[in-house]
C-alpha cells in the first residue's frame, strides 16, 4: 500500500522533486522530498492528508490562502 501512495504522491509534483526512499528501520517506503528541485509550490501538501506534508516557512493556512488565489 505505501509504494501506490507514494507513486500517487511522485505524480503531483510538477518538478519531480518527489523521490521514493526505502527505511530499512521501519521496513517501508516513504517519499522524501529533493529540496534542490522543489519550488515550494504547494501541489503536494495541496493533494495529500492533511499534515502529510509541510512546506518549509509556510503555515497550513498560508499554503490553502495561496491555492485557493491561484483557483479564482
Amino acid at each position: 500500500m505505501m509504494a501506490n501512495i507514494t507513486r500517487y504522491c511522485r505524480s503531483v509534483c510538477p518538478f519531480k522533486a518527489i523521490e521514493e526512499k526505502y527505511n530499512e528501520r521501519t521496513k517501508r517506503t516513504l517519499a522524501v522530498i529533493n529540496t534542490s528541485l522543489c519550488q515550494g509550490c504547494g501541489a503536494c501538501s495541496s493533494s495529500w492528508r492533511c499534515g502529510a506534508a509541510d512546506i518549509k516557512g509556510f503555515s497550513n493556512t498560508q499554503i490553502i490562502s495561496e491555492i485557493l488565489a491561484l483557483s479564482w
